[in-house]
């Protein structure tokens, strides 16, 4: 009889405990679901907003159909496509665009072409965006946004991996007819079985435009590779092979001939043109990526990689070989 009143005791106190321990739970588990709303809703506002299309948001990024077991032509000419008008077109004409020139060689990709969320999905509706002419002839100003965008000399061109610009806005002394220089590929061959593909740039007219300009606008031998191409399709590391490439070394504060360097090119709406609300175009600067040209003609042979590879000899996922004639 002396022992019912400590079990009653403890009993009691048992229980205070499981009900204290179930609040505690309950408030655990609303806390776990209030952070997982916001989280879904927010995922990407630390990195930028996803593509869209049909109220469907894009992660991944395409396959390219490469290797010897397939059945495709040893080697097939890309068609280059020349620079667009962008100005204004809201994002989701802006992807339809993108995925009509990807579906111009549909046979070269896995499966139905999406654009990658982490390169285009910070692309803002309604906005201007660099132009040639502004770019190339009347810099940052209420004229940044003048002829075709820029830009799409590498968006247009969608299986041009690497491509090249001088990444500079100039002004031209008054008085200059607007001549634009910069680099033009002038052919583009793939090789889907060999995984591998070859653009050859007319370098020798790039520097002819470039020297015919009577004031110094910076070291036009040294240039960057505009990477978002290959970033759409999966590759995210790359390295210059300094025994197969020639006329060509490293640039100022890179390490492209020495390690393998991230890809990182994606377009945003920046404010680099100077223009009334900022515009789109790609960023950032990569100075691990750029270059320089000591002859011509010259040759710069790059390894993609989808992950970062142990070494640089490892075998590549993919090759890019630039020609400069």
């Amino acid at each position: 009889m002396n022992r019912s009143f400590p079990m009653t005791k403890s009993y009691r106190r048992f229980l205070l405990y499981a009900i204290l321990i179930s609040i505690i739970l309950f408030s655990i588990r609303i806390i776990l679901i209030s952070i997982h709303d916001y989280q879904a809703q927010n995922s990407t506002m630390s990195l930028i907003q996803p593509v869209t299309q049909s109220g469907k948001a894009f992660v991944h990024a395409t396959n390219l159909k490469v290797g010897p077991a397939l059945n495709l032509p040893a080697k097939k000419e890309i068609i280059l496509n020349e620079p667009i008008e962008l100005d204004y077109k809201s994002r989701d004409e802006i992807m339809n665009i993108r995925t009509q020139y990807v579906n111009q060689y549909r046979e070269l990709i896995e499966e139905e072409y999406v654009p990658f969320t982490p390169v285009f999905g910070a692309i803002e509706d309604n906005r201007p965006w660099w132009g040639i002419d502004g770019e190339f002839c009347y810099g940052p100003g209420n004229r940044s946004i003048d002829g075709p965008s820029e830009e799409t000399r590498f968006f247009a061109n969608p299986f041009l991996l690497l491509g090249l610009d001088e990444n500079k806005a100039f002004i031209l002394a008054s008085g200059l007819p607007c001549e634009p220089a910069f680099p033009r590929p002038v052919t583009l061959y793939w090789y889907s079985p060999e995984a591998k593909a070859e653009v050859t740039y007319d370098i020798s007219r790039f520097f002819r435009e470039r020297e015919r300009l009577p004031q110094e606008l910076g070291n036009y031998h040294e240039l960057s590779l505009v990477n978002y191409n290959a970033r759409d399709f999966g590759y995210s590391y790359v390295y210059a092979a300094r025994s197969l490439s020639k006329g060509v070394m490293e640039g100022t504060g890179a390490r492209l001939f020495s390690s393998s360097c991230q890809l990182q090119s994606f377009i945003h709406r920046g404010g680099s043109c100077g223009y009334p609300g900022g515009c789109n175009n790609e960023s950032p600067n990569q100075p691990d990526s750029r270059f320089k040209i000591t002859d011509l003609p010259a040759v710069l042979y790059c390894k993609l990689w989808k992950a970062k590879p142990q070494n640089v000899e490892a075998s590549a996922d993919f090759i890019f070989i630039i020609k400069l004639q």
